[in-house]
């Protein structure tokens, strides 16, 4: 969740922020209609495997949340709303990718049933900076570019205020309510995605969510910046920044934030904080209390 999120009203969110793109898309029609613009190809029907449902391939690797992951027959489909730049996206949607492989395939199943997997990234921000409105990326033979290896499996990079010249007016229209939330006529998809913007704006249960979601993080904001400046004192200035960015880390990762997701919250450089998440993996560290984030420190220490 883009922090700058965390300071809107519930009645101010719109279809890019993260908790009202989740919502959307959990109506079936909405999210089969958005995934067939992308992609320009008509959708079964779509069973939901969990919104922003978190997978761990092993005991040792490290789990994900999927914003809506979803899937149509033998195809499995992730889309993800990304709202600030991320210096590496193409690896995160890597690693989503071969995530989702692994949980498509069940022990014992012949590779032959392993289905096609596609991760889609709508980003506000371009990239790759190559001012494409679109970057799709497959696996291909490079002495034979032409060569059909049979699966669609693939990665599609939305740019919002990428160069529109190549896009049908359809997706004119999408990318233009998503930058500007504007509606034009005759178009029922983005009516309907409006319209139940409008519906979750009002909606008792939704604002619930939401406002127990933003004191969950704002706690954990408030819990790390307090007990950094307290063992700063008694430590040191250096020592106790760094424990207060554990220690905030600590809490926003076992609030379900990944390492680029808190990192770009917190203004940290990705590498500590991955360095951080890391060290949490290999201690099994499953709280941020004092002893958890001295374990921590200690470790990046040694």
């Amino acid at each position: 969740m883009d922090v700058m999120e965390l300071k809107k009203n519930y009645g101010e969110l719109v279809f890019s922020d993260d908790f009202m793109f989740k919502k959307v898309m959990e109506d079936p029609e909405i999210c089969k209609g958005v995934l067939e613009r992308i992609l320009g190809v008509k959708i079964g029907m779509i069973k939901y495997h969990e919104t922003e449902k978190t997978i761990k391939e092993s005991e040792k690797s490290k789990g994900i949340r999927l914003d809506v992951y979803l899937a149509d027959g033998k195809t499995r489909y992730d889309v993800e709303m990304q709202t600030t730049p991320q210096i590496y996206i193409y690896k995160r949607s890597r690693y989503y990718l071969g995530v989702m492989e692994e949980d498509s395939l069940k022990s014992g199943q012949s590779y032959s049933e392993l289905g096609d997997n596609i991760v889609i990234f709508i980003c506000l921000t371009d990239p790759f900076d190559l001012n494409l409105s679109r970057y799709t990326v497959r696996d291909r033979v490079e002495e034979c570019p032409d060569y059909n290896l049979g699966t669609d499996t693939k990665k599609v990079f939305l740019n919002v205020s990428g160069d529109m010249s190549k896009e049908s007016p359809e997706m004119v229209s999408f990318f233009n309510y998503i930058a500007r939330q504007e509606v034009p006529d005759g178009d029922e998809l983005i009516r309907n995605i409006d319209q139940k913007v409008d519906f979750e704006r009002q909606d008792p249960v939704g604002r619930k969510e939401y406002l127990n979601m933003i004191g969950v993080v704002n706690d954990a904001m408030i819990a790390g910046k307090a007990e950094g400046k307290a063992e700063g004192k008694a430590e040191g200035k250096a020592e106790g920044e760094k424990l207060q960015c554990i220690k905030y880390v600590c809490n926003m990762r076992l609030n379900g934030q990944s390492a680029e997701e808190i990192a770009c919250n917190l203004g940290e450089n990705e590498d500590e904080v991955r360095g951080i998440c890391d060290a949490m993996d290999m201690l099994d560290i499953s709280d941020s209390s004092e002893g958890s984030v001295n374990r921590i420190y200690n470790e990046l220490k040694s």
